[in-house]
């Protein structure tokens, strides 16, 4: 519930867009603090007739000031716990959280995190500092936290804790999400956040050195998969924790269930895996928008990506962006490889390590569901087929995101051909111009 402009697409699995009359927009915005910014009437309505609740509403961004953090991950869910508590009718909250809240503790397990500061302590740092001082102040109340993203994940957890034990509540831990492995349509996504960023990176031709463990299990989660997730925990808590109708339940009980989503231990897909397929499939569904061959070296050698990142990045965007300004006027590589670099340190803490997770409990509320609730809420990694499912995230990066519609894949394939020969040529000039010097 923010202000930016959302685009719904809606495709019913049984053909009925009717469907939508169902649904009804609130305006709110989690960045005001007297009640999201919800008209009187509206919040009325939801204190009388909203019987669940998924509190999706926070930002995902890395790089996001921890003042803005710190009002949208937490003061906002704590402002969204005291509305529930007035709803007539509650059932079920569920939060989404993060995997890796609990990064800090070595393992990531299904409890709630117990950061070092409260909630409450963050609150009125944010409110009660100016910009500037709570920007100064950052790296020292951050610390070795991953990024400003997960430390006010965890911070909000204590406020559930806190402020929620006694509601029906419980929190889903999605870890990295990627595009929709059957619903609405497979291969559906809307943005280009964290892996998918990093594979379209690859898949224009742009990305070549990217520091990777290869052997290590890539926690990705399908879009659908977690959202089935959310829906299964939810009926699951309402059985056992419904506000009004167990009151003295709830009373005695403070136990919040936190379900992991991450990948599958008997079924896992690695780093090396992900991205030879991301690969393969990138060349058999190439975009007329390629930029260069796509081809990368995926390694665990700093040193080395260092070296690759000067020589096949850095160094050959200064030189299209001098010949580009010079012919005309605009100068972009250098922008691009910037958003390659900080994108690639972004995602370097699940690149490079591998996280000890439980996901046991997330497990025994899949075994509660029945064959037919599997069937409509599935959210089983074991069960992934991960060739047949880059298959259509490719195609979905391909016409979701980048807009290229499969009616111009002869012009892509006729790209990618193209980009590999100026792939040879620009190694053949570069092989001659060594020899030359070598000669001299």
């Amino acid at each position: 519930m923010s202000k930016r402009k959302w685009r719904i697409w809606w495709i019913h699995r049984d053909g009925r867009p009717e469907a939508l009359n169902k649904v009804e927009f609130i305006r709110g915005d989690c960045l005001v603090a007297d009640n999201w910014g919800i008209g009187d009437e509206d919040l009325q309505k939801i204190v009388d007739e909203v019987d669940v609740i998924f509190n999706c509403a926070s930002s995902s961004l890395f790089d996001i000031s921890l003042k803005q953090s710190g009002e949208i991950n937490v003061r906002a869910l704590s402002d969204f716990l005291e509305i529930s508590k007035r709803m007539k009718h509650l059932k079920a909250f569920v939060h989404v959280s993060n995997a890796y809240v609990n990064c800090n503790a070595g393992t990531l397990s299904e409890s709630l995190a117990k950061p070092f500061i409260s909630g409450r302590a963050l609150i009125e740092f944010v409110q009660t500092m100016d910009t500037a001082h709570v920007s100064n102040s950052t790296p020292i109340v951050v610390g070795k936290w991953l990024n400003n993203y997960i430390f006010t994940k965890s911070i909000a957890e204590d406020i559930i804790r806190k402020d929620g034990k006694l509601l029906p509540i419980a929190v889903v831990r999605p870890a990295m999400l990627i595009s929709s492995a059957k619903e609405p349509v497979p291969g559906w996504l809307d943005n280009v956040n964290g892996v998918t960023g990093l594979i379209m990176t690859i898949y224009l031709g742009l990305n070549k050195s990217l520091l990777v463990q290869k052997n290590v299990r890539a926690d990705v989660i399908p879009a659908d998969y977690a959202a089935n997730a959310l829906i299964a925990a939810a009926w699951d808590i309402a059985k056992t924790k419904t506000l009004n109708e167990n009151s003295e339940y709830l009373e005695t009980n403070e136990y919040v269930p936190v379900y992991n989503l991450v990948g599958s231990k008997e079924h896992p897909i690695t780093w090396g895996r992900l991205f030879k397929l991301a690969s393969k499939h990138g060349k058999l569904l190439p975009t007329i928008y390629t930029i260069s061959y796509p081809w990368c070296i995926f390694h665990g050698n700093k040193r080395l990506h260092s070296i690759l990142v000067a020589v096949l990045h850095y160094i050959p965007a200064y030189l299209f962006d001098l010949f580009g300004f010079y012919f005309y006027g605009k100068a972009r590589y250098l922008g691009y490889y910037n958003k390659v670099d900080m994108l690639s340190r972004s995602l370097k803490f699940v690149l490079m390590k591998g996280w000890e997770s439980s996901g046991e409990a997330t497990k025994g509320l899949w075994n509660k569901l029945s064959a037919t609730d599997k069937a409509l809420f599935d959210f089983d990694m074991d069960s992934v087929d991960w060739d047949s499912y880059f298959q259509s995230y490719i195609a979905g990066i391909r016409m979701y995101v980048l807009k290229d519609t499969m009616d111009t894949l002869p012009e892509g394939v006729q790209a990618l051909k193209s980009s590999f020969l100026w792939m040879l040529a620009t190694f053949g000039v570069a092989l001659l111009f060594l020899f030359h010097l070598l000669i001299l």
